[in-house]
C-alpha cells in the first residue's frame, strides 16, 4: 500500500506542477496502448482518479489509446500527450537514440515512476510446440504486435537475440484481443503478448 501512495504522491505533485505554470483548467492526456492490453485500463484510472482528486485545481487527465509505446513517443513530442506508458526498453532507445529512434534521440524524455515489470509471452497453439522455448514459433505465422508498439520491438528484440528474424517467421501485427481472436479461429499460430505482473 505504501508503495501504490508514494507513486501517487509523486504523480499528484507532478500534475500539480504542471499545473501552476497555466492559470484556468489544465487538460491532460495520457498515452496508452491498444485497448485490449494492460496499459489501456491504467491509463484511464490513472486519468480518472488525477480528475477525481484534482479536479478542485482545474485539472482533469484521460486516458487515450494508442499503438503503443513507440507511437506515445510521437505523440510527445508533437504535445498530443503530456504522459505516456512506455515500456522500459522503448524509452531507453527513444532516450539514446537507437533502433527505431536511430539518429533521432528524445533527450527531453523523463520518467516519473515505474508502474510494474513487464513479462512477456509467447504464446503457440499446443500443436506447434516442440521445445517449449521461444524458437519454436519459427515457421509460424505469429503475431508480434501493432506495428509502432513496445510488444513489436520488444519481440523482434527477444527473437533476433535467439538469432531468428522476422523472416524466420510469418509475422502479423495484432492487438492482443485479435491475437487470441486469431488463434481461436485457426488463422493464427500463436503472438507475442507481454502483460504487466506484480
Amino acid at each position: 500500500m505504501l508503495k501504490k501512495t508514494t507513486i501517487l504522491a509523486g504523480l499528484v505533485s507532478t500534475s500539480m506542477l504542471l499545473a501552476s505554470c497555466n492559470e484556468g483548467n489544465q487538460y491532460f492526456s495520457i498515452a496508452t496502448a491498444s485497448t485490449g492490453g494492460t496499459y489501456y485500463p491504467i491509463g484511464v484510472g490513472m486519468g480518472n482518479l488525477w480528475t477525481e482528486e484534482l479536479i478542485d485545481e482545474g485539472i482533469r487527465a484521460t486516458g487515450q489509446s494508442s499503438a503503443g509505446s513507440v507511437e506515445n513517443i510521437d505523440l510527445l513530442r508533437k504535445e498530443e500527450a503530456q504522459f505516456a506508458i512506455l515500456q522500459g526498453l522503448i524509452a531507453d532507445q527513444a532516450y539514446q537514440g537507437t533502433s527505431v529512434f536511430e539518429g533521432n534521440a528524445y533527450e527531453d524524455l523523463r520518467s516519473i515512476t515505474m508502474l510494474w515489470p513487464n513479462v512477456e509471452h509467447f504464446v503457440l497453439m499446443n500443436n506447434y510446440v516442440e521445445t517449449g522455448t521461444i524458437a519454436d514459433i519459427e515457421g509460424q505465422s505469429f503475431s508480434v504486435g501493432p506495428q509502432a508498439s513496445g510488444t513489436e520491438q520488444s519481440t523482434l528484440a527477444l527473437i533476433n537475440g535467439i538469432d531468428l528474424s522476422i523472416q524466420d517467421i510469418s509475422p502479423d501485427y495484432l492487438g492482443y484481443d485479435d491475437t487470441i481472436s486469431s488463434m481461436r479461429d485457426g488463422r493464427l499460430d500463436g503472438g507475442s503478448l507481454p502483460a504487466g505482473s506484480q
